[in-house]
């Protein structure tokens, strides 16, 4: 599609779809709106940005995250965030839980990079990780267990 050409409107409403060549992204489906004039939508596709509509599911954008931030078993994670994200690293790691519904985010505090970030990782969401499970560590102030002896977590007590 040439510059300055609206792209079909059914096209741009499905997320997935493939866009016309231009700058892509993913946005909050708000900027469809039409409010006495061309969509905020509209408007940038006709200066070769498309969008995709982002998934407005708060509770599933947010898991996505979680498990795009876990590590593995090998400690290596599915989501980076560079030193140059400035706005990320500034706002999320200060995110707080919502009183009302405490799966989610509390809305009256900054979350619009959160909210970026969330729609960026539903585009394309993935499977949680299967974590190994981990053996249970014994209450052992003394490290009893570690020379071969029988772990009793009262030895400690008798003289």
């Amino acid at each position: 599609m040439a510059r300055g050409q609206d792209i079909p409107r059914d096209s741009a409403d499905r997320a997935g779809a493939p866009l016309p060549k231009g700058i892509e992204g993913v946005a909050d489906p708000a900027i469809w709106q039409e409010q006495g004039g061309p969509s905020i939508a509209d408007a940038a596709a006709k200066e070769g940005i498309y969008f995709h509509k982002g998934d407005n599911a708060r509770i599933p954008g947010w898991m996505q995250m979680h498990y795009r931030m876990a590590f593995d078993e090998d400690g290596i994670p599915m989501l980076y965030v560079f030193d140059c994200c400035k706005g990320f690293i500034r706002t999320i790691p200060t995110l707080v839980y919502s009183d009302i519904k405490p799966e989610d985010v509390d809305t009256n505090q900054e979350d619009h990079i959160a909210d970026e970030s969330r729609y960026m990782c539903m585009l394309n969401p993935i499977a949680p990780r299967i974590s190994a499970l981990q053996p249970r560590v014994e209450y052992d102030p003394l490290d009893l267990h570690e020379d071969g002896r029988e772990n009793d977590k009262y030895a400690f007590y008798r003289l």
